[in-house]
């Protein structure tokens, strides 16, 4: 779910080959993901011409219910040209969200890059944090609440997603005082 979707704007960057990243959520966090964004294409470009514009759209949103990517009928063309291509190609999907108390109040924030709803059953079943939050008697998942949500294309693969993702956590945390979800991961051996 959305959370308070009049808040949300929607965010575009684009670099020297296009669209690098697609974004909706509030404005504070989409200067957080910008920042990240340009500083990578800073590092690894070749001067002004790699710094990505943004473009932070002032009027609401409604949320997506899916995001989908098609490349039906797209060909590669041809020989050493197609890793350039696929690199063109790929979406690295990510996403920031709060879990909240019984009153509604934000009070943990964590991030992920599969289906948010997996996510928080997730959380549910391995965080007993996020169980105590609505006092264990609402079904798993549901004091999650999406706040940003970021496709990334070309430069933006997973491993940047990921960076621009955490970015993202630790300034919500500080800007809104709220604990990181961390600890046990259900795919670690560690805990």
């Amino acid at each position: 779910e959305m959370s308070d979707v009049a808040q949300f704007t929607a965010m575009t960057m684009q670099g020297p080959q296009g669209v690098v990243l697609q974004a909706v959520g509030e404005v504070e966090d989409h200067k957080v993901a910008g920042r990240v964004v340009a500083g990578m294409q800073r590092a690894g470009g070749s001067g002004a011409s790699e710094v990505a514009t943004a473009r932070a759209q002032s009027e609401p949103r409604a949320p997506a219910t899916a995001v989908s990517v098609s490349l039906a009928g797209a060909r590669p063309p041809g020989g050493a040209a197609l890793t350039a291509f696929q690199q063109q190609q790929r979406v690295a999907f990510g996403a920031v969200y709060e879990h909240r108390d019984a009153a509604g109040k934000p009070r943990l924030v964590a991030s992920t890059n599969v289906l948010p709803e997996r996510q928080f059953q997730l959380d549910w079943q391995h965080h007993d944090q996020v169980q105590r939050l609505t006092g264990g008697a609402n079904a798993p998942g549901s004091s999650g609440h999406l706040v940003w949500v970021g496709v990334g294309a070309g430069q933006v693969g997973e491993e940047e997603m990921s960076t621009v993702r955490q970015a993202v956590v630790d300034a919500r945390a500080e800007r809104l005082k709220l604990e990181k979800l961390g600890g046990h991961k259900p795919y670690s051996r560690h805990t």
